[in-house]
């Protein structure tokens, strides 16, 4: 999961980035809803797009995001979308729902960050996950292309920090940028509880504190690097 809050503590932050090859998070594409009415009902589907995202080799990425009411339900489908230098935009990933790990439904899908390793190399695409009508948080799910190759590769940076600490633990993650281009900083999050009473727990968090893991794409490892500031 990668909504990791103080207890009691809510806060969402939306607003548009401007186009350079790292796009800051999160995007407005990241939580994207059909059209709602003074009632709060949704109403009708709408369309999303994010900027366009320059790479050091001339390829240019950006996501759209469709809202699409079907019967009375809200359902988002993000599409990424890769142009060549002097050429035509092409298709190289669509997210459809998806089973969650709970066996619910990802029927939620947004675009958190689209970023280019700095030669340009590979490209990052960040998909935001939820279930409309849960509490139960949002999903990360870390998509990778290579140059030359639109082919989508999952990889799963909080399963490799998870894999740092010994002991049975939760942990929660998220991606600052690129390091080199085989290596993406991720920072890493103490997932906080409370009890029935309100008071915070950290008896199922791997940390207390904020760290820093370096993540190899090629490998699918981590590697600690310090203190998150």
């Amino acid at each position: 999961m990668r909504m990791v809050l103080q207890c009691g503590v809510a806060l969402l932050i939306v607003f548009r980035a401007p186009a350079f090859s790292q796009s800051p998070k999160p995007l407005a594409t990241q939580y994207v809803g059909c059209v709602r009415n003074g009632q709060g009902v949704d109403i009708a589907s709408q369309r999303v797009q994010t900027p366009m995202f320059a790479s050091k080799t001339g390829e240019r990425a950006f996501a759209v995001v469709d809202a699409e009411l079907i019967g009375r339900s809200c359902q988002n489908s993000p599409s990424l979308y890769v142009t060549e230098p002097h050429g035509s935009s092409q298709l190289v990933f669509r997210q459809q729902s998806e089973t969650a790990p709970d066996g619910s439904t990802y029927d939620g899908n947004g675009v958190e960050a689209i970023r280019w390793s700095p030669s340009g190399k590979r490209l990052l695409a960040e998909i935001s996950q939820w279930n409309y009508g849960s509490d139960s948080g949002v999903n990360a799910k870390y998509v990778l292309f290579t140059h030359g190759d639109h082919a989508a590769i999952p990889i799963s940076p909080t399963e490799a920090v998870s894999k740092q600490f010994k002991r049975p633990c939760v942990v929660g993650t998220k991606s600052i940028g690129w390091l080199d281009d085989d290596r993406i900083e991720v920072e890493a999050s103490p997932i906080v509880q409370e009890d029935e009473e309100g008071i915070c727990d950290y008896a199922l968090s791997c940390i207390q504190t904020p760290m820093r893991f370096s993540f190899d794409v090629r490998t699918g490892s981590a590697q600690p690097l310090g203190v998150a500031k």
